[in-house]
């Protein structure tokens, strides 16, 4: 990750045009909500009083044309930069890249970045977002499965309306990674005169068939719960085993076999217990996913798991019937930043992405 923020940096710094320089002053940022009082979603579902949850960063100018676009990552939020307190033990998650003096200049541009729908972290105080957990109005009960299916285009779109509430009038550019660079892809074919510039980071601009059966992967434990309860369990016990199951699948695909080798190799979670010797006995790595599974099942929800996978399976760029169709949409210049050692969002996708917009003539 160090390897891949210090590359990410080196390129924006130019790409985008922010500071050479990095500043050390300490960034406070404030969590706000805005309510979308009706929302409309692709497939011709509706809701009324969406909310959102966003941050903002650095101020919009007169034009209202230096923002720049932050979309969440499946398991993130919009919590991207600084702190809420100069006390906070961590600040948000692309710190390295985004403030005053940053490679993504918090003194130069207007920085967005949203909780979006359905986002995972639900017992995060905070976290703002409507999704399966929020309680729909109609009935006094949480949505459960009767909340829309969602696709990226619907994430855009929401995004969409926050945007135009803060008076952004056009995008410097869309920067996201993994789930995100989904949207920051869709957001140049979608609004493809409202963004100059797109940066997905270990990127697709949608899944193929061995994707879609990995995100598979993520939900089956969850569905194969009983206490999942086809989505109804809130208000009673929760489907925690099948949400640690899933997390433990994702640990692993969002980390990089070496490295993972490097922190936990073949040892033992405790060295005096033989993992040969025992059932009770693990190793190390066998901890890590556990510590970091129930970590997960204390913040997240089972039902936004799912939907989440869902919007990632399903959603075509562009709502075109091809790759090729929807790649064709986008004018903004694009910075394509993959890792070669991704073991979800593999390199081959974004390359083919690549491949297709330079023999369309894209830069």
């Amino acid at each position: 990750m160090r390897r891949i923020l210090g590359a990410l940096a080196l390129g924006l710094v130019s790409w985008l045009g922010g500071a050479h320089a990095w500043a050390q002053e300490p960034l406070l940022v404030e969590k706000r909500t805005m309510t979308i009082p009706r929302f409309s979603f692709v497939s011709g579902a509706t809701l009324a009083d969406v909310k959102v949850g966003y941050e903002t960063f650095g101020t919009l100018n007169a034009a209202g044309d230096n923002a720049i676009l932050v979309p969440r990552t499946f398991s993130t939020d919009s919590h991207v930069a600084g702190r809420y307190k100069a006390s906070d033990a961590a600040p948000g998650y692309w710190d390295a890249i985004v403030g005053p003096g940053k490679a993504i200049d918090t003194n130069r541009f207007f920085v967005v970045a949203t909780d979006n729908l359905a986002n995972l972290a639900t017992k995060n105080p905070t976290v703002v977002t409507t999704g399966p957990a929020t309680v729909d109005p109609a009935t006094g009960k949480p949505y459960g499965l009767r909340f829309p299916i969602y696709q990226v285009r619907d994430m855009v779109n929401l995004d969409k309306a926050v945007l135009d509430a803060l008076g952004v009038k056009h995008l410097h550019a869309v920067v996201g990674a993994s789930m995100g660079s989904f949207q920051t892809f869709e957001w140049a074919a979608s609004y493809p005169d409202f963004v100059d510039r797109i940066v997905p980071v270990l990127p697709t601009p949608q899944a193929d068939g061995f994707l879609i059966g990995w995100l598979a992967a993520w939900q089956a434990p969850i569905l194969a719960d009983l206490a999942w309860k086809g989505g109804d369990y809130y208000g009673g016990p929760e489907p925690a085993a099948g949400l640690a199951a899933a997390m433990k699948v994702a640990y692993l695909q969002q980390r990089w076999a070496g490295a993972v080798e490097r922190t936990a190799g073949l040892k033992p979670a405790d060295p005096a217990k033989d993992p040969a010797a025992s059932w009770d006995a693990r190793y190390a790595i066998e901890q890590a996913m556990d510590a970091d599974a129930q970590l997960r099942v204390r913040l997240f929800d089972a039902n936004a798991i799912l939907y989440g996978a869902k919007a990632m399976q399903i959603s075509r760029l562009g709502g075109a019937a091809s790759l090729e169709e929807g790649l064709a949409k986008i004018r903004a210049k694009a910075l394509v930043i993959p890792a070669k050692t991704d073991m979800l969002l593999w390199p081959y996708l974004s390359q083919r992405a690549v491949s297709i917009r330079r023999a369309q003539g894209r830069e």
